[in-house]
Formats: structure tokens, sequence, C-alpha cells
């Protein structure tokens, strides 16, 4: 990973993380600085991430966190669970062996990465199964909307190999699929794609409300000490028993620090 690859990742991740509130801005002196990296990787950083659509970038204003509520992260969700449903009925009659054998490789690559804790090729393993399943359809109308609609699932999709027990279970429904495809059920293979995601929406929709919950409660009191819900969130994190989501709290960085600043006196 080349240090462009790198800011790239530890700046998403931050972003995912709550690190990065929805709305604050993000100028290139404090990220060079925390990152300890010259502007120009910071600046290649934003523009990418801008791309993925994590930030939005505003001439003369700089780039600033996207928000994006939960609301629309599970509207965007239900559209996924349609176009995923159309293409792997249409892909079930059409689908080669080299494409099956692929995606039992892919199977293969996902539980290693998911024992190895590698969050980023898991997130590109997860894109190329359901795209190889999409692209088989050779259908060109809906790989364009597939296509168009990437941006908005893929930063969507980056959250999932920090939800509590997903990737289990996603070796399991990844299995189920590459099964009914063997089976050239159109029906199954459909029933199945939607459970799957649908199952993948209820834990994101849970994992992303106790997000939410998190970020909204100033303080919570253990032993009698305030204690502060973001920084005990994070230490949770680190240690994958809590979200890495940074929901729209309607709140500007301002309001944030101040919010974390608060403590109150016994």
């Amino acid at each position: 990973m080349n240090l462009k690859e790198k800011t790239i990742t530890e700046l998403r991740n931050s972003i995912l993380k709550g690190e990065f509130v929805p709305g604050e801005h993000l100028t290139e002196a404090l990220l060079s600085a925390r990152f300890k990296v010259s502007r120009t990787p910071i600046r290649e950083a934003l523009n990418q991430l801008e791309q993925e659509g994590f930030v939005k970038i505003t001439p003369a204003a700089g780039a600033r966190v996207v928000k994006l509520s939960l609301k629309e992260t599970l509207d965007i969700y239900d559209i996924l669970i349609v176009l995923e449903g159309a293409a792997i009925r249409l892909a079930c009659p059409v689908i080669d062996e080299e494409r099956l054998n692929r995606l039992e490789e892919y199977q293969l690559l996902f539980e290693k990465a998911l024992k190895e804790r590698n969050e980023d090729l898991l997130f590109d393993l997860n894109t190329q199964f359901h795209w190889l399943i999409t692209e088989a359809t050779k259908n060109s109308y809906l790989i364009q909307m597939r296509t168009n609609f990437r941006r908005l699932v893929d930063r969507i999709a980056r959250i999932f190999p920090h939800v509590p027990g997903q990737c289990d279970e996603t070796i399991l429904w990844h299995r189920k699929i590459i099964d009914a495809l063997k089976a050239r059920n159109p029906a199954l293979a459909e029933f199945v794609m939607r459970e799957h995601l649908g199952n993948a929406k209820k834990n994101l929709a849970e994992y992303l409300e106790e997000r939410e919950k998190q970020i909204h409660r100033p303080e919570s009191f253990l032993g009698g000490k305030a204690v502060d819900t973001q920084k005990a969130f994070s230490r949770q994190a680190k240690r994958g028993k809590a979200t890495l989501w940074a929901p729209d709290n309607g709140l500007t960085s301002q309001q944030s620090n101040q919010t974390k600043e608060r403590r109150i006196s016994k």
C-alpha cells in the first residue's frame, strides 16, 4: 500500500468511526498534521473520498463530511435489494462455469480475509462477488443502473465489515447464493439474495440506531464518574464491540465538540 492509498484508507476509516462528524470542515492543514503527510496525498484522498460519497468539496469553501441520515441509508438499501434481486434472477440461467468458479474463489478469499480482519479486502471481495452476478446478466441497462448507483452503495457497504457478526452471516448467505445459481433455479436465487440483503439491512439498521444513541447521549455515568461517551465508544470500536458510523445527528463540528466537553459535576 503506497502513501496515497494509506492516506485514503486512514481518512475513510476516521469518517466511518465518527472521528469527523457529519458536516465537519476538513482542511488540508488539519489533515496533513493529523496523518503526518504532506498536502498532496491529503488532496488526493479528499478527491477520492468525494467520488465515494464521503465528502463534498466546494470551491472556495473546501471539503466537508457528507451528511447521510439513517432513513436515507435504508432507502438506498431498499433500492439495492430490488436491483440485486433482479440481477440474480436474470443471471441464474446464463451464468457460465467460469464465473461460478470465480464466485467460489471469492468465497474462499473472503473467509481468509475475515480471519485476517482485513476490512478493505472484505469490502473489495464482497463488491466483486455481487458485481460479478450483475455482469453475468449481460443486460446493459441493468449494468448501467447498477454502475450509477454504485457510489451511494459503496459508502454503505464499507460499514459492513464493522458490523458484529455480519461477515460470518455473509459467508453463509453467499454459499446459499452459489448453490442456488448452480441449481439453475432463478426463483430460489432471487429469494436467497433478497433474504441475504434484507437480513443485512436489518443488522445495519440496528447498528446505526445504536450508534446514533451513543452520539446523542453526551455523557453517561459509570461508578459515579462522568464518561465521555464518544471516546468510550471509540475504545469499544477498537475492540470490535461498537459501531463505526457517523450518522447525521444535526450537530455542527463546533456543537459536537461543545457537547463532548460538557461535564456534569457530582
